[in-house]
């Protein structure tokens, strides 16, 4: 009879250690599906980093090949000079303002980049012409203040135009390619 209880014991021993074992592996499966996850983010993360390394790098090596056409044909910051153009309530006649305007365009040798221009036609009324009190005109609008008369502002009297233009030229330097 004794061997019915070590065969019992036995088997309580097996089934106690068999249980701890399979306790044992699936603590350490569901750590290791935990890692693979952590793993298989950090793989997301690092293959986003590697087509924005990409990206970067390819918009890098056209930024390079774009300055080095613009080195080739000239177009460096020290291959041009710059020049202002500020001119502030000039009175002119409608020729001397197409002349102005033909002057203010752009070319391969030079480049106009305007910032304001600002025409005042006589006989027309400016948007700030006024004729109420306190400074406003009838639209609610300040008075301009800062615009001569078109008609007085010329010395000949024969002025079409009022006229600001604001701007820059930039004229590339002249190559010295032949002697």
């Amino acid at each position: 009879m004794m061997k019915k209880y070590h065969i019992a014991v036995f088997l309580a021993a097996v089934f106690l250690i068999a249980g701890w074992h399979a306790s044992r592996s699936y603590n350490t499966y569901r750590i290791n599906i935990k890692k693979l996850d952590i793993l298989r983010t950090q793989e997301r993360y690092l293959k986003q980093r590697i087509t924005t390394f990409e990206e970067k790098k390819n918009v890098l090596t056209q930024v390079a090949d774009f300055t080095g056409r613009a080195s080739q044909l000239g177009l460096t910051p020290g291959q041009w000079d710059s020049f202002g153009v500020d001119l502030q309530n000039v009175a002119m006649s409608f020729a001397d303002l197409q002349g102005l305007l033909d002057q203010a365009d752009s070319g391969q040798a030079y480049y106009f980049i305007p910032r304001l221009l600002w025409v005042r036609v006589a006989g027309i009324p400016s948007v700030f012409k006024t004729k109420g009190a306190a400074g406003k005109n009838s639209n609610g609008m300040p008075e301009d203040q800062t615009a001569p008369n078109p008609s007085s502002a010329g010395e000949d009297g024969d002025s079409d135009t009022v006229i600001s233009l604001e701007g820059r030229f930039l004229v590339r330097h002249h190559r010295r390619d032949h002697g």
